[in-house]
């Protein structure tokens, strides 16, 4: 180095601040896009899991109506609509919960909500669905919305701000980890 110039000797010295600084802006945004590429999966697990879980209390509530039509209605062909219609919001409700379990599996509550929520559906409710499928007097009729009124009615309010409360809690923690996401970016 004894022959380059002083101007030459400046250039080297800043071509080396250049290259580590070039080294170090590309090391720190690979490092934000990781970090916002894992967080940005959990975000998606628990955004996914909330929608899951209100469309599952959706369907809950579209077999509390179908349970209601079956036990109101005097014809068969309604009836037979309405036995569809439950039929059709069981097998989304199983299928929407087992979506959500699978989105957020160390969520504990949700499995049991889930058996909760199908249980009210098939046992609590049982009673009544059987009886409305054969009622055709008003005395049967009478019967059996008389036990849809003691049992499912009340069965369902129950069920459904558990529902909306673990829904809540995963946007809330969704939210979090946005906010949290947030901060990791803007500290790096």
């Amino acid at each position: 180095m004894k022959h380059v110039s002083i101007v030459g000797k400046f250039f080297v010295i800043m071509a080396v601040f250049g290259v580590t600084a070039l080294r170090l802006t590309f090391y720190q945004s690979r490092q934000m896009l990781t970090v916002n590429d894992s967080y940005q999966g959990l975000l998606d697990r628990d955004a996914s899991a909330a929608l899951r879980l209100t469309q599952s209390n959706r369907s809950l509530e579209t077999a509390r109506a179908s349970i209601s039509d079956m036990v109101m209605t005097r014809s068969k062909e309604a009836r037979a609509r309405a036995e569809a219609g439950l039929n059709d919001a069981q097998e989304n409700f199983v299928r929407f919960m087992d979506l959500a379990v699978q989105a957020v599996p160390e969520q504990g509550e949700l499995p049991k909500l889930k058996a909760d929520g199908f249980s009210v559906v098939t046992d609590t409710c049982g009673a009544a669905i059987a009886v409305a499928r054969g009622a055709t007097s008003e005395a049967e009729l009478a019967m059996v919305q008389q036990l849809y009124l003691t049992l499912c009615q009340p069965a369902f309010a129950a069920i459904s701000p558990r529902f909306t409360s673990v829904t809540e809690k995963l946007a809330s923690d969704a939210e979090q980890k946005r906010a949290d996401v947030l901060r990791v970016v803007d500290d790096t």
